[in-house]
C-alpha cells in the first residue's frame, strides 16, 4: 500500500474510532430515527400489504428524511470544535499528512460512524415490517431502499457538515443548515420559491419515485415522467455537488497551511 493510501486509511480510522465512540451519535441518531420511523410505521398491516415492500420503505424513507438528516448534519459540524476542544488540532497539524489527507479521512471516517446507528435503524425497521407482514420482503427491500434513495442524500449531508465548517463558524453553519434543509427539501414550491421538487434534494424522493415509485405527491413526480434517468441524475448531481465542496474546502485549507 502506498504511502498516501496508508495515511488516508489511518485517518479514516482515527476519525471512525472517535466518532463512533460518542454517546451523542448513538442517543441523537439513533432514538431520533426509531422515532421517526415507528411514527412512519403506524397504519394497518392490510395497508402495508397494498404496496411492494420496495415502495413501503422508499415512503418510509422519505417521510423519515424530513428531520433526520438535520441531527445527522449538525452532529457531524461538531467534529472540529471538538477537535479544538480537546487540543488534537496542533497534533494532527504537526503530523506529515497533507491537508486533502485529513479532510477526506475526517469526511470517510465520521460519516461512515454516524451512519451506522441510521443504517441499524432502517434494518430494525424493516425487520420489525417482515415479522409484521409475516414476509421477507422489507429485508429483501432493504439494501436497495437504503443504498438508493437514502445514502446519497446524507453523503451530500455530510459533505457539507464536514466541510462547511473550517471556513464558518459552527453554530452559525447550524442554523443556516436547518434553514435550509426545510426550505429546500420540505417547503411545498407553490408557497415560497424553492429548490424543493428539483433533484438537488437530498431527502431521496426522486430516487424512490424514479425506482420504487413511491410517492411524490405535492411536486407531481411520477415514475413515468421521471423513468430511471430522474433518479439517476438526482444521485449523481447530489454526489458531485458533495464532493465538490469537499475539494474546494480542501484546496483552501492548503491555501491557508501555505501562509501560517
Amino acid at each position: 500500500m502506498r504511502p498516501a493510501n496508508t495515511a488516508l486509511a489511518g485517518a479514516v480510522a482515527y476519525e471512525f474510532r472517535m466518532q463512533v465512540r460518542r454517546p451523542a451519535v448513538w442517543i441523537a441518531i439513533g432514538g431520533l430515527a426509531l422515532l421517526l420511523m415507528a411514527r412512519a410505521l403506524r397504519g394497518s398491516p392490510a395497508s402495508f400489504r397494498s404496496l411492494t415492500p420496495l415502495r413501503l420503505e422508499s415512503n418510509i424513507a422519505i417521510i423519515s428524511s424530513y428531520f433526520l438528516p438535520i441531527i445527522f448534519g449538525i452532529l457531524l459540524a461538531d467534529r472540529l470544535p471538538r477537535e479544538r476542544r480537546l487540543g488534537t488540532t496542533e497534533l494532527l497539524a504537526s503530523m506529515p499528512v497533507g491537508e486533502g489527507v485529513r479532510l477526506w479521512g475526517k469526511y470517510l471516517g465520521a460519516v461512515g460512524a454516524t451512519l451506522l446507528p441510521v443504517t441499524l435503524a432502517y434494518l430494525l425497521t424493516a425487520g420489525f415490517l417482515a415479522l409484521r407482514l409475516q414476509d421477507g420482503g422489507p429485508l429483501l427491500a432493504f439494501l436497495p431502499v437504503f443504498f438508493l434513495v437514502v445514502l446519497p442524500g446524507l453523503l451530500f449531508v455530510g459533505a457539507f457538515s464536514i466541510g462547511c465548517p473550517a471556513v464558518i463558524p459552527t453554530p452559525l453553519y447550524a442554523i443556516l443548515f436547518t434553514g435550509y434543509w426545510f426550505w429546500g427539501n420540505v417547503v411545498s414550491p407553490s408557497r415560497v420559491p424553492t429548490i424543493s421538487c428539483t433533484p438537488l434534494t437530498p431527502i431521496g424522493r426522486y430516487a424512490a419515485v424514479a425506482f420504487f415509485d413511491a410517492r411524490g405527491e405535492g411536486c407531481g413526480l411520477t415514475q413515468q415522467n421521471l423513468g430511471f434517468g430522474g433518479g439517476i441524475a438526482s444521485i449523481a448531481l447530489l454526489l458531485a455537488v458533495g464532493g465538490l465542496l469537499l475539494l474546494l474546502v480542501q484546496g483552501l485549507s492548503r491555501r491557508q497551511a501555505r501562509h501560517r
